[in-house]
């Protein structure tokens, strides 16, 4: 193999080496730093803040322990108790909703039925007094009638009183008297 191979071969393994170290030690290393950097506040503020406690570890471990699942008693229980209490709460709230407009729809319904009933009613109370009156009138007329029929009766008169019955009967009817 020649020289020159033998260089290309070595700068392009380098090159490679220098890739790999670069994707899997130093960029991991430095965004690890960085982290430990963004950290370390509040690490400092964590130790400020349990330095008079002696047993820091077992309180963490406590505090730690509340977030698995035990017998319902520890935090992540609740957390869950809440989520599911919440799922049912969001479709009682959409069964509501449904129920309200429902509702509208049935109110509306109803007052739309009602405005007819009254519509009717009213016509019906018009239709009524038109016929009142009209009976009123035919009263009056029965009672002209037999005023008529009683004075005819008194002066014995049959003719006479058979012709106002049927003038007085003939203006009842809207129909002109034939004489």
């Amino acid at each position: 193999m020649p020289v020159w191979m033998q260089v290309v071969l070595g700068a392009a393994a380098l090159a490679t080496a220098f890739g790999v170290l670069w994707a899997k030690v130093v960029k991991p290393g430095a965004a690890f730093i960085t982290l430990v950097g963004k950290l370390h506040p509040l690490l400092q503020n964590l130790v400020d803040a349990f330095s008079g406690e002696a047993n820091l570890l077992q309180v963490l471990h406590e505090i730690a322990g509340e977030f698995k699942t035990d017998s319902g008693s520890s935090l992540r229980d609740v957390i869950n108790r809440l989520d599911v209490a919440a799922a049912a709460n969001a479709v009682a709230v959409e069964e509501t909703r449904r129920a309200t407009d429902l509702l509208k729809i049935a109110v509306e319904s109803a007052r739309q039925l009602a405005e007819g009933d009254r519509a009717e009613v009213r016509q019906i109370r018009i239709d009524q007094g038109k016929a009142d009156t009209k009976g009123d009138e035919r009263a009056e007329t029965g009672h002209r009638i037999e005023q008529a029929v009683d004075k005819a009766a008194e002066k014995s008169e049959p003719k006479v009183a058979t012709l106002d019955v049927k003038i007085l009967n003939a203006d009842v009817l809207n129909v002109p008297a034939k004489k």
